[in-house]
């Protein structure tokens, strides 16, 4: 690290999945979910900031509330599973609520084992709501939210079809075009050590 230069320390983290779900023709299908806050509703991802204290496992387990129709009772049929082990998008910015710290933005895709999506409008504090959650075609989904929603939630799309992709012939060869546009920007020596330090389980 050069002298005088600003310390990557992580103080905050959230939490986006999405749901890929590939077709036999290799048509990739994904989630979508309707955001408003303040009267402005936008596109997005299931997606939750972690409470001081909790781990980013911590945080993926809570977000289950926000997809389960039936808000992750106990006795819910809803089960989910981690498609990677390792987040398949991150991004470092500033912590809004630490002026001298670093947020981590991970993104993670969920297969749906078994139970139903939620298909009503959740309150989510004071402020905002967030929408149903439905299934769309992944390039119908890139084009209603490109250069319209949070730019984070779009690339958190871009990055599962490029995830979809590695695994599945037909899936890449269906949206070669489109995964053209994607380049995950790469991690500094620095941003890595200090991913690599934070509390992920």
């Amino acid at each position: 690290m050069l002298a005088g230069a600003k310390q990557t320390i992580i103080t905050s983290h959230s939490v986006l999945i999405t749901l890929p779900r590939q077709k036999p023709s290799g048509e990739l299908q994904n989630d979508r979910m309707p955001y408003t806050r303040g009267g402005s509703t936008s596109i997005r991802h299931p997606v939750e900031t972690g409470e001081p204290g909790e781990t980013v496992r911590d945080t993926l387990r809570s977000l289950i509330h926000e997809v389960d129709k039936d808000n992750g009772k106990k006795d819910s049929p809803f089960k989910w599973r981690q498609l990677s082990a390792e987040p398949i998008h991150m991004e470092l910015g500033p912590d809004d609520k630490n002026p001298d710290g670093t947020h981590l933005k991970v993104v993670y895709p969920m297969v749906i084992l078994s139970g139903t999506l939620r298909d009503f409008y959740l309150p989510d504090g004071q402020k905002e709501v967030l929408g149903p959650i439905t299934m769309v075609e992944i390039e119908s989904l890139l084009r209603e939210t490109e250069g319209k929603t949070v730019p984070f939630h779009y690339r958190a799309t871009l990055a599962t079809l490029a995830f979809a992709a590695a695994r599945s012939e037909l899936v890449e060869s269906r949206y070669r075009q489109r995964l053209r546009s994607w380049m995950s920007k790469p991690l500094t020596a620095e941003e890595s050590s200090a991913i690599a330090e934070y509390p992920w389980w």
